[in-house]
């Protein structure tokens, strides 16, 4: 008896109704969803530790955000061969499914509540307010960097492998001779394998080379932001990398740390409440809370007496800008000695304070009531907690997600069959709800904050997505197809995850500014696809 057999319920046995069957489906959905997120949010910690910021955002997230899809293709094709033919349209439905809803439903909603006013054919991200013109078609939009074009066209080259197989499918004259048609693709759907391998070693190796550029910059500032706003890191600690390169001979203050100053733009201007670029006191206080740097009384005074160089009573966020970083600096050169700390701020011009300031973009967000983590231990103590945590949070997720990918191929396959359904439209609905849920939230969280910078994360993380799909997912299934000498029965399904494809690499690589009006067209390529699917094996007969 299997470990399945002992842990999990037979969903084929008559004596299970459909509503046992359907709750089970809800369960497991809701299981992995919530384990592909412990994933996505563990690997995410990895971005706080500066040392490993670079592999985990080039390689760890991919890969591992890759791994719930890929393990439901996996687990649909692991069972009895006369089982395989008809599970391992479980594992087409999820990979079509998730790759085809990334690149249409979240990509239409990051539109919709990403869209600004459209200034001389540009999405104006500096205005106040930055939308006026309301739910207008054509003067709303988006205008990510033009990184999400290049991004674009290396997803539709890692879909090279559909196209062989495809064409070996295409290319045969057995008929409905499975055992024909398997041997006729076995040698293909190997080189398709190793092209699927190339491709997915390419884009990692592309990721790595360019794990310094400003795309990846952006996404681990707001990885930053995001955990001091949930009180899991104090700022000190967030940036204390950051700051200790950015100091140049004698000790003076550079002001090219974009990251650092955009987060701290961020958080000065929820208590700068008229927009004057000046705060009191008291506010002041509340502001150092939320970046939960924990002063004692007697330390913010002497704080607050150095910070307000004028003595006007007011702190303007250039002021605080500058003690930031020179306190930032000194508490962590002298919290492990137990030397008291004083913040003799270095003054700088107005240039040099100002430089890069439009660099920054006001963000405002609304302030997360969330309890207090590790934020008050020193920076290694809250960077180790943070190691740990992630590791904790990636390996239970993991084994979460290897441990009911079978049933819940078992669950979907069942219910297609009890409402006489091909399974195929059942996981290619319901799977990506269940492994891809984390993604969609995230990408239009970051475009609801309304910038050029968090518009192109969202859009870019989709490419991602479905270029992981493309090579890791769809190299498991091809490794599937050769194993186990089986027949690539899913043309219709290719062809209609490659007019997605290319549907989307259109808008990519070719439309900068993206108007609400394709929003629409976007969303409606999801249906289409299902019926395109539905007219190609049901009118024109192909399989």
């Amino acid at each position: 008896m299997g470990l399945n057999e002992i842990l999990f319920i037979d969903v084929s046995n008559p004596d299970i109704g459909i509503v046992q069957v359907l709750f089970l489906m809800f369960v497991y959905g809701y299981i992995l969803s919530q384990s592909s997120a412990l994933i996505s949010d563990g690997s995410e910690l990895l971005l706080l530790i500066p040392s490993l910021a670079g592999i985990v955002g080039s390689v760890v997230l991919p890969v591992l955000g890759a791994v719930p899809d890929g393990a439901i293709v996996l687990f649909s094709g692991m069972g009895p061969p006369e089982e395989v033919d008809e599970s391992i349209s479980v594992g087409v439905g999820a990979l079509a499914g998730s790759t085809i809803m990334l690149l249409t439903i979240p990509w239409a909603l990051c539109i919709i509540s990403g869209r600004v006013d459209i200034v001389n054919g540009e999405a104006h991200y500096k205005g106040k307010p930055k939308l006026t013109q309301g739910w207008h078609h054509t003067n709303t939009g988006v205008t990510p960097r033009p990184s999400v074009a290049v991004n674009a066209k290396i997803m539709i080259g890692t879909a090279i492998s559909y196209v062989i197989i495809q064409i070996a499918a295409f290319s045969s004259h057995c008929g409905t001779n499975n055992g024909c048609v398997a041997s006729h693709e076995h040698w293909v759907a190997l080189v398709a394998l190793l092209i699927s391998i190339a491709c997915f070693c390419g884009y990692l190796w592309y990721n790595i080379k360019n794990a310094d550029s400003e795309d990846n910059e952006d996404f681990i500032g707001e990885v930053k932001k995001q955990a001091i706003e949930s009180h899991m890191l104090s700022i000190s600690a967030a940036f204390e990398s950051d700051l200790k390169t950015k100091y140049g001979e004698g000790d003076k203050l550079k002001s090219d740390d974009t990251q650092f100053k955009s987060a701290l733009k961020s958080f000065f201007s929820k208590y700068d409440r008229d927009g004057n670029g000046v705060i009191d006191a008291y506010e002041l206080r509340v502001l150092l809370d939320d970046l939960n740097e924990d002063m004692s009384e007697e330390r913010f005074a002497t704080f607050l007496k150095e910070i307000d160089t004028d003595n006007s009573g007011t702190v303007s966020f250039k002021e605080f800008e500058v003690a930031m970083k020179e306190y930032i600096r000194r508490k962590n050169e002298h919290s492990s000695q137990g030397i008291p700390m004083s913040i003799q701020t270095h003054h700088t011009t107005e240039t040099e304070a100002g430089k890069n300031e439009g660099e920054v973009e006001e963000e405002e967000e609304e302030e997360e009531e969330m309890p207090e983590d590790i934020a008050s231990l020193p920076a290694h103590q809250q960077k180790l907690r943070i190691l740990l945590r992630s590791a904790w949070m990636m390996g239970l997720g993991t084994l979460i997600v290897l441990l009911f990918s079978d049933p819940m191929v078992d669950v979907l396959n069942e219910v297609g069959h009890r409402f006489h359904i091909n399974p195929f439209y059942v996981a290619f609905i319901l799977a990506p709800v269940a492994s891809n849920a984390s993604e969609l939230i995230a990408s239009i969280a970051y475009a609801t904050k309304k910038t050029k910078k968090t518009i192109t994360i969202s859009l870019a993380a989709l490419e991602g997505a479905a270029c992981m799909n493309n090579t890791f997912c769809l190299g498991i299934f091809l490794l599937l197809i050769f194993s186990k000498n089986l027949a690539w029965k899913f043309s219709a399904e290719t062809i209609s995850i490659l007019f997605v494809e290319l549907a989307l690499f259109g808008v990519g690589a070719f439309i900068r500014t993206q108007r609400l009006w394709l929003s629409g067209v976007i969303i409606s390529l999801y249906p289409i696809s299902i019926f395109l699917v539905w007219f190609l094996e049901n009118v024109l007969g192909l399989n």
